[in-house]
């Protein structure tokens, strides 16, 4: 028992690291905990403490996206069981499988509020498993229509990425990937039928990179893991110039708790990101305490099963569509994103 307890929680008696973390202290507990009580394993009470110390060491993981026992296969034991769900995200995308509605025949068209405003004193973090952006409630950044049932409020966006260019996104169109992915998260309170209370929805509107070649962009200085941003940005920046043409399905959210009944956006056209900008997300330290040379080089959960969920393909009815100068809005897109990209992603160079 002693062995196989080694071999399974892959225990490291490195005596300088062994009880410097739950993660090896509460191991070595529960082994010292074997050897002074031999001959007593049989006794249903200390089996049962045996198995109360074995799941406080399981709840007490910090979920992560390469670890054995703490990636993504076993978030349900380690950080929620909804991570196990039948509605879970992200996924392939086939577009033979999507249904096609048309805006605004079938749909209406977004409803942006705010969109322009520019954005002061945002709090941008590395929390150890992305950048993360989280932008004061006083700019009421909001956006209803299409199949949003509600209207929603931005409260933060964040990043997956990859440590190679073939890979980073967390949704997939096929079998292939974008370098980077960006999730707009929006909720809203909804009142309960017959009750006081509210019940929280959410709704992510996701954003594809491509790779391009470098602009000239400024360069900042490294600052520490917290920080508010006293650059001025814009979130429409970070959007696609038509945002009617997106891909919708109901799903989750990608990380713990994973929690369901989320509504995914999902624009169809990419943004600009340069290489230099995806380098400097992988350099990321993806322990904010940066014990050892951990990096945050791969922070994208692998697709989940679709379950017959329905995926809607939204275009613009080309009757109802009208062209704006593409060449002058793509230029200011690329140079505003390259910009912002340079400032948030070189806070956090190590």
């Amino acid at each position: 028992l002693f062995v196989n307890c080694i071999v399974q929680l892959r225990c490291n008696f490195e005596s300088a690291e062994f009880f410097s973390s739950p993660q090896t202290t509460l191991p070595s507990i529960f082994i010292l905990a074997l050897l002074i009580a031999p001959g007593y394993l049989m006794d249903l009470k200390l089996i049962i403490f045996y198995s109360l110390i074995f799941q406080f060491y399981v709840q007490s993981l910090e979920w992560d996206y390469d670890g054995i026992h703490t990636g993504p296969a076993n978030w349900s034991r380690i950080a929620s069981p909804l991570c196990a769900g039948k509605q879970q995200s992200p996924i392939q995308i086939w577009p033979n499988d999507m249904k096609i509605a048309l805006v605004p025949r079938d749909l209406s068209p977004f409803d942006f509020h705010n969109l322009d405003n520019l954005i002061t004193d945002a709090v941008i973090e590395n929390n150890g498993h992305s950048v993360q952006v989280s932008i004061p409630e006083k700019f009421n950044i909001t956006v209803k229509g299409g199949p949003l049932e509600y209207e929603y409020q931005l409260r933060q966006f964040h990043f997956h990425w990859a440590a190679v260019n073939d890979l980073g996104s967390e949704h997939t169109i096929g079998s292939s990937h974008y370098p980077l992915e960006a999730h707009f998260v929006h909720t809203c309170e909804v009142p309960i039928n017959g009750s006081s209370s509210f019940a929280s929805r959410i709704a992510v509107l996701a954003v594809f990179f491509e790779l391009v070649s470098d602009p000239s962009v400024p360069q900042t200085t490294p600052l520490n893991d917290r920080h508010i941003l006293k650059e001025d940005f814009e979130i429409q920046n970070f959007y696609p110039a038509d945002p009617n043409s997106y891909m919708f399905y109901k799903g989750s959210l990608t990380t713990p708790p994973c929690t369901e009944d989320v509504s995914w956006v999902l624009f169809t056209h990419p943004m600009p990101v340069t290489i230099d900008e995806l380098n400097s997300f992988r350099e990321l330290h993806a322990n904010r305490r940066r014990e050892g040379e951990k990096w945050l080089q791969r922070n994208f959960r692998p697709t989940q099963p679709l379950y017959g969920r329905q995926v809607l393909f939204v275009q613009q009815d080309l009757h109802s569509y009208k062209k704006s100068n593409d060449a002058t809005t793509y230029d200011k897109r690329f140079l505003n994103i390259s910009i912002i990209f340079a400032l948030l992603a070189t806070y956090f160079n190590f």
